[in-house]
């Protein structure tokens, strides 16, 4: 008896963490989509001037080590009213790659920016990096997880 509920915990604990990786997988899928969208629409939207205002390396661990995003944060004005950004720039292997990147957009540097005309809050950059290969895999992953934790389900209840 005590088994078969030691085999439950570990049976449910292996979904939840299945069900977490699907929901990061499918936000992080949706979130480079949206990415995606706006850089293709951006190239019909106004320019103006921006400014970085401040820079920063956010580490990405996983299976092979861990890599690098380098960020920068940068405000323009649209018809008086201040927005805020924040970019990824390309994920780096090593972090004195990332530090390359940062290293073009001291604090203070104006960089251009695209912005939506009916939604000035929506921006891109020349700069801004997309995420699709790192975070896309995670649904799949997820998916043969659910399978692997179902059909362990599956063979317990036929015991």
């Amino acid at each position: 008896m005590e088994k078969s509920r030691s085999f439950t915990k570990q049976t449910r604990m292996f979904l939840i963490i299945t069900i977490i990786v699907i929901i990061i997988g499918v936000d992080s899928a949706w979130n480079s989509y949206i990415v995606h969208k706006n850089k293709a629409a951006s190239k019909n939207w106004p320019v103006t001037t921006g400014e970085v205002t401040e820079t920063k390396i956010t580490m990405i661990p996983d299976e092979d080590g861990t890599d690098y995003l380098p960020m920068i944060t940068y405000h323009y004005y649209v018809s008086g009213v201040e927005y805020f950004c924040k970019n990824g720039i390309h994920i780096r292997g090593f972090r004195d790659e990332a530090e390359k990147d940062l290293s073009l957009f001291p604090i203070g540097t104006k960089i251009q920016v695209s912005y939506n005309p009916n939604s000035p809050q929506v921006c891109v950059t020349d700069y801004y990096g997309e995420l699709v290969p790192y975070f896309a895999c995670l649904i799949p992953t997820g998916v043969i997880l659910f399978f692997y934790t179902f059909g362990r389900l599956l063979g317990k209840i036929k015991e």
